[in-house]
This record gives C-alpha cells, structure tokens and sequence, in this order.
C-alpha cells in the first residue's frame, strides 16, 4: 500500500504509533507476554533488543517503560525543536515538582516573576541521568589532600572521577576502599573509622552493585547522624524501589534532615527509562548550588522528562515490575539451589551467583549462545557473575542455557 504524503503529525501519533500500541498500551503485562515466546535464547523476543537474545546484564526493566511513557513520548515526538522553557507549563519545573511532592520536600513552583527567589531553596536536581549525579558529586569534592570512604566491591563511579584526577591531573587524594562484611554488605562501622579531617565525602550504594545487599536501615540512619558535618555523605539508591522489604525506609528523609547528605535515584531502572537518561537527588540547597557547577550535562532531554512525568503516574506498571522482580528472584534462587550454585539473596533486581573457577568459561560460553550476564570480576569479585531479573521465559531460557554449559 501508497504511504499517505498528506498524513499529519497527530494522525500519525494516533493512527500508526499510538494505534500500534492498541491493546499492549492497556496492560503491560500483556506487551512483555508478546513480546517473549520461547525457553531457548533462540526463541526469545525480548523488549528492546533483538530477537534471538537474552539480556540479563545492565539491570533494566525487562518489560519496557510504561505505555504511558511510549504515549507521552510520541505524543511530543514532534517537538523536540524546542527547549524545555519554550512550554507552557514547562515540563522540567513539572517533573521537578512532582518528585518533590512524591518525595516529601518542599514545593517550589515557580512562575517568570519567581524563579530565582523560589528556587534558591529548592532541593531537588535533574540530570541526564543519575550517572551525571555521581561524577558531580565527585568533581565537588575532590581536591587536594583530600579523601574519599567507600566500600568494595561497589559502583565505583564517584571514586573514578577521583582516581583520574590523581591520575591524569597528579592532584594528591586518597581512596580508602572498606571490604564488604562476609556477607556483602556494607561495613559501616570500618568505613565511620576511616573518616577523618581530610575526608570531603563517604558514598554508600545501597542497595548495592553488585551484591544486591541492602544496609539495615537503622544503621544507615545512625552512621548518617555520626558523619563529621564537613564530610558529604552521598547515598545511591538506584535500586531502592526493588528492595524485597516492602516497608523497608529510603534515605530521602534524611537528605531533608542532614545538610550534608545527597540522595540519588534514576528512572533507568523501575521505570524503564534508561535510554531515556533521566536521574535526579534530593539534597539541601547548599549542596544543590555547589553540584550545580559540576552538573555539566543540564536537565534530561525534553521526551525523557515527558516520559519520567507520565510514569511516575503508572503505578500499575511500577508494582508490575516489582512482582515480576520479586517472582524472577524466586524462580532464579530455586534454579540455583537445584544446580547447588551459591547466591547471595538479593534485594535488587539482580541476583550474585559464585561459580569459582568456572565462572570465566561460563560467562564466554553464555556470550556465545546469545545469553549475556554481568561479569562481577570487573568489581573484583573473582568466581562471580551477576544476572538481572528478566521476564519468566528469559529467566528459564538463561537458567536452561547456563545448565547446558555447565
């Protein structure tokens, strides 16, 4: 059939893209049942990636964004020529806005006439994504002399920015790197003993990457009130929406509470935005002017805000994606005892599993069958690999592929 020459750009969004959507816009769960058909990576459709292929390494959702977010994309797909203030209401103040109301903090809405006087004491920020966040907390703090306290095996981003500083700019700092407890969670009580006069920032990922282990909120909260008040304590809660303790406390309160205290979250991983790159943190206004300086990239792009707003209003995607999380962790952790493979209990949306000698060999292996995992050696966790949650036929199909290659 002739394409129509004269197709407009709201018959366009509502006749072929919108259209498409149909039925999978209704409920998720019947686009991630389309878009999978078979236990063998071969058979696999997965969400945003070719079909033949499994998945499992970066830690995203597998069944897509909300169909909200695909709505209010396409719906602005057209106007993407204009900058963010050219829109009445402008999305950035919007999304800005309804995080700080989803997160307990102020509301500072803001008209032309206000703007520098409401938001001098805002404590929110954006970024094109929450990796923009880390590498501004890094380049505040880092300085001469200064040093850094965080635990290992972690996301390291913060304390890469530090290590490049010392290495390609010779600026004399310190990473003081504190060991996992044997269970993989944060020492916080080794890591309060190495602070001193010197330290500007102590990061703590939580729940963290890659062990999946989440810190006992009462102990993060007594350690935050123990840090030195000229030290920052940057919290990373990339992964709190998927922590297997629905009562389980954020840290947010406490980036209210403490002047000191950074807060991160993306909307890359629950809400299935991670092409998008949309980050943000919760911070007081001290700390929001002085990373301000270093959040080079600016706000997210206008579609990714667009998309943020409209998924933080789809609370059936976001409780989907935990049950289909929380399903896959069971499914993944019985697979793992049936093989006798040791795991470590995860409250993310990916599970740590050892392989000791063999773990190399299993990871090419997987690559060369179309499965693809996380290699937790480049964190310096020898004989571990890490595999993110997928749907139920992508899990079976990994769990399948990795008996075969065992």
């Amino acid at each position: 059939m002739k394409p129509d020459s004269n197709l407009s750009r709201r018959g366009f969004i509502g006749g072929t893209l919108l259209g498409g959507l149909g039925a999978l816009a209704v409920d998720p769960m019947v686009m991630a049942q389309a878009l999978v058909s078979g236990k063998k990576p071969e058979d696999i459709q997965g969400h945003g990636i070719a079909p033949g292929y499994v998945n499992l390494s970066s830690n995203e959702n597998p069944l897509g964004p909300s169909p909200r977010a695909v709505e209010a994309v396409a719906a602005r797909i057209f106007d993407v020529n204009r900058y963010h203030w050219s829109f009445m209401p402008d999305p950035v103040e919007g999304l800005i806005n309804a995080l700080e109301r989803k997160h307990g903090l102020p509301v500072t809405e803001t008209t032309w006439d206000n703007w520098e006087e409401v938001t001098k004491d805002r404590r929110m920020i954006l970024s094109a994504g929450s990796s923009m966040i880390l590498h501004s907390v890094g380049l505040a703090t880092v300085r001469d002399k200064a040093e850094l306290v965080q635990a290992q095996p972690a996301y390291f981003d913060t304390a890469d920015v530090w290590r490049r500083f010392k290495e390609e700019e010779g600026v004399d700092v310190k990473i003081n790197y504190v060991r996992l407890t044997r269970d993989l969670r944060h020492n916080l009580n080794a890591m309060y003993e190495r602070i001193n006069d010197h330290t500007t920032v102590v990061v703590v990922t939580n729940p963290n990457n890659p062990t999946s282990t989440v810190v006992e909120h009462d102990a993060l909260a007594d350690f935050v009130r123990s840090v030195p008040s000229h030290v920052t304590v940057f919290i990373d809660e990339a992964y709190i929406d998927y922590t297997s303790d629905p009562g389980y406390r954020d840290a947010m309160y406490l980036a209210r509470e403490h002047d000191n205290v950074i807060v991160s979250r993306t909307f890359s991983k629950i809400y299935g935005l991670a092409g998008m790159r949309v980050g943000y943190a919760a911070l007081s206004p001290r700390l929001r002017r002085k990373l301000s300086l270093y959040n080079l990239g600016g706000p997210p792009g206008n579609l990714g805000v667009y998309a943020a707003l409209a998924a933080l209003d789809d609370h059936a995607h976001y409780e989907r994606s935990r049950q289909t999380v929380e399903e896959g962790k069971a499914y993944l952790g019985e697979a793992f005892e049936r093989l006798d493979i040791p795991y470590t209990p995860s409250d993310s949306c990916f599970i740590l599993f050892r392989l000791g000698d063999k773990a190399e060999s299993v990871f090419s292996a997987l690559q060369e069958r179309n499965v693809w995992i996380g290699d937790a050696m480049w964190w310096g966790l020898k004989g571990h690999l890490r595999v993110t949650v997928g749907t139920p036929d992508e899990n079976e199909a990994f769990i399948n592929t990795l008996e075969a290659v065992l």
